[in-house]
């Protein structure tokens, strides 16, 4: 079911000159199960009435639960770890603290490690890793941890917790250290007090509803999240994708897709993912064995894909990317060319502001990190600092035989202006991002949604400041 958002009273907020305009804005957006709003206050109300909310202790069965991460690595698990993970049940968070929403702050012995994670219905279940200030290769799941873990209507630009009490917490030794694209071993953990926040800072959201997460064989994480977008643009704009979004494997050298060989959920029909992997050149031996593949890969594949017989429409999708991508005219500059479409560069370094219009204006994001590649389903501030909701799978065939698992849930993390990521794998660097939208002229100007709710955003920002 797609999800909007109810914008009455609040439709100069995008724009709209009247209560007829705003419901135009709303069906538009609902069509497209994209919630764009240009304030956190409209899901999470409270962000601009104080910094310092009153936190409520939250203990052990409250609505959240503790792993401690070990990491595997081409199937064999590292030493465990010190980083944890936090799975959130929102409803249940939040019926015990008596909040229609909030944010939770953790605090470790490291530090400040969990700071002021929106908690909604709205945006459903998610994680995210902290470190736990254990240490590497100190087993935790037998004894648990102390943590002070607190919920609070508003967020805070400080965080005093309140008492430390015991969390039991379970070894989790099946997911993927960034997707198995980095050199083995344990990840540091991201940094405590690492994201700084600031009272009238500026607030957003963007959520796209229902994006699919499709069962990924080994290293196939890059296929897998070009997949997921385009079968969200098919369901939302009508995009021509014959292909089923079902597990799969291509090969590039004969142009067929592979047959089951045994493990997991493959099919042998017309799988999406398998005739990315094709148009990508991803070799693999079985679902457990395969290659690695790059932003330029990616992109030229999915630009291959687009343009072949199969979809027969090269200008169904504009296509823009940033970052460090190999093989346009400078890096995340000029163009690249691949079957009769271009995908064109709009800068050297991954964009926050960016990445929260895109999504503002329906567009598909993929994000190449360390090792690995996700698809954004959300975007946001809280009190200045950017945020990003990461869909994937980080439990491949070769550590889910059946394909039964899809590693944790969408998983929420901090954009760092260093880029770096916190809260996802560890710390991972942002390498680039692949944008995708369905041109579609004039319907009731949607896509300068996202601009004028971002423009409105920093007007609050110079208001409440001032």
């Amino acid at each position: 079911m797609k999800a909007t958002i109810s914008i009455e009273n609040h439709y100069s907020l995008f724009g709209a000159q009247s209560p007829r305009h705003a419901n135009q804005f709303s069906r538009a957006l609902f069509r497209r199960g994209v919630i764009a709003a240009s304030s956190l206050a409209l899901l999470l109300p409270g962000q601009f009435a104080t910094a310092f909310g009153q936190e409520i202790q939250v203990t052990d069965g409250e609505g959240v639960s503790i792993n401690q991460e070990e990491w595997e690595m081409d199937g064999t698990p590292t030493d465990v770890s010190a980083s944890g993970s936090i799975q959130v049940n929102p409803g249940q968070l939040l019926s015990n603290a008596g909040l229609s929403s909030g944010y939770l702050n953790i605090q470790s012995s490291a530090g400040w490690v969990v700071q002021n994670m929106p908690v909604s219905t709205a945006l459903g279940a998610m994680s995210t890793m902290f470190n736990l200030g254990t240490g590497d290769g100190v087993n935790d799941s037998s004894s648990g941890v102390n943590l002070s873990v607190d919920v609070s209507a508003t967020p805070v630009t400080s965080f005093t917790p309140t008492t430390a009490t015991h969390f039991g917490s379970s070894l989790d030794p099946s997911d993927e250290y960034q997707g198995e694209g980095a050199a083995a071993g344990n990840p540091l953990p991201p940094s405590a007090n690492a994201v700084s926040f600031a009272l009238g800072g500026l607030a957003g959201l963007a959520y796209e509803t229902g994006h699919p997460n499709v069962q990924t064989a080994d290293n196939q994480c890059g296929p897998a999240a070009l997949a997921n977008e385009l079968t969200w643009l098919k369901a939302n704009y009508g995009l021509n994708i014959p292909d089923a979004n079902v597990p799969g494997r291509g090969d590039p050298t004969t142009g067929n897709q592979f047959l089951p060989n045994g493990a997991g959920k493959e099919t042998a029909g017309n799988s999406l993912v398998g005739y990315l992997d094709i148009s990508i050149g991803r070799n693999s031996t079985s679902r457990t064995s395969g290659n690695t593949t790059t932003g330029q890969t990616q992109i030229s594949g999915l630009m291959s894909y687009l343009g072949s017989p199969r979809v027969n429409d090269a200008n169904a999708v504009k296509i823009t990317f940033q970052g460090n991508i190999s093989g346009s005219t400078g890096a995340g500059a000029g163009t690249i060319m691949q079957s009769g479409l271009m995908a064109t560069g709009a800068g050297a370094s991954v964009s926050a502001s960016y990445i929260f219009n895109a999504l503002s204006l329906g567009e598909t994001v993929k994000l190449g990190e360390t090792g690995h590649a996700v698809d954004v389903i959300a975007s946001g501030y809280v009190l200045g600092a950017p945020w990003l909701l990461l869909s994937s799978d980080l439990k491949q065939t070769d550590i889910d035989a059946n394909d039964s698992q899809l590693g944790n849930t969408p998983v929420f993390a901090w954009l760092g202006s260093n880029g770096v990521l916190y809260g996802d794998n560890g710390a991972s660097a942002l390498n680039d991002i692949v944008m995708q939208v369905v041109p579609e002229p004039g319907s009731f100007a949607f896509f300068g949604l996202g601009a004028s709710a971002l423009a409105l955003l920093r007007w609050r920002k110079s208001k409440l400041a001032s």
